[in-house]
C-alpha cells in the first residue's frame, strides 16, 4: 500500500489536478475499487472539506484496501516524496544562497507544470463535463476565471518572493 501511493506522490506533478487524474486512473480506471460515480461523488465532498483532495483520496483508498493501517500508509506514502525534495531543496537553497540561480528555474517550470496541468484538467473533465450545458458552464467559469485573473501562474509571487528572499540576505552581509 506504502509503495503504490509512494509513487503517486513521486509521479504526480502539476497539482491537484494531474494527482488526481493519476489517482483515478490507476484506482477508478483500472483497479475498480470503486465506481465512477462514486468517486464523481467523493471527490465533489473532497473538495468542499479544507485540505488538499488528492491526499485525502489517497487515505481513502488506502483504507478501503486496507483499514486504518492502509489508509495512514497510503497518506504517509503520498506525502513523503513532496516532503523530503521541499526539505532537501530548501535547505541547498539556503546554504548555497541560490535564490538568484534558481529563479529562471522556477520560471521555466511553471510553464511545464501549466502545460501538465492543462492536460489533466482536460482528461479529469471529460469524465465530469458529459454534456452540452455542463461544456458550457465550464467554459463560462473558465473564461470569467481568466478575466478576474484568477488564474495567473504562481511563478510570479515566487519571483517575488526570491527577490525579498536576496535582499534581505544582502542586508544581513
Amino acid at each position: 500500500m506504502f509503495i503504490r501511493f509512494l509513487k503517486f506522490g513521486a509521479l504526480a506533478w502539476g497539482g491537484p489536478a494531474a494527482q488526481i487524474t493519476m489517482i483515478k486512473r490507476e484506482c477508478v480506471d483500472e483497479e475498480h475499487w470503486t465506481s465512477e460515480e462514486s468517486f464523481r461523488k467523493l471527490l465533489a465532498v473532497y473538495q468542499v472539506l479544507p485540505g488538499p483532495e488528492a491526499h485525502e483520496l489517497c487515505v481513502y483508498f488506502g483504507r478501503l484496501r486496507g483499514g486504518k493501517l492502509g489508509g495512514f500508509l497510503a497518506g504517509l506514502g503520498f506525502m513523503l516524496p513532496g516532503f523530503i525534495l521541499m526539505f532537501g531543496l530548501s535547505a541547498l537553497y539556503v546554504e548555497a544562497n541560490l535564490a538568484g540561480h534558481l529563479e529562471a528555474l522556477f520560471y521555466g517550470l511553471s510553464a511545464a507544470v501549466g502545460g501538465l496541468v492543462a492536460r489533466a484538467l482536460i482528461r479529469l473533465g471529460g469524465s465530469f463535463v458529459t454534456d452540452v450545458p455542463l461544456t458550457a458552464i465550464a467554459a463560462a467559469a473558465f473564461a470569467l476565471a481568466i478575466c478576474l485573473r484568477q488564474l495567473r501562474p504562481g511563478a510570479r509571487g515566487r519571483r517575488t518572493r526570491v527577490r525579498a528572499l536576496d535582499q534581505r540576505q544582502e542586508v544581513d552581509r
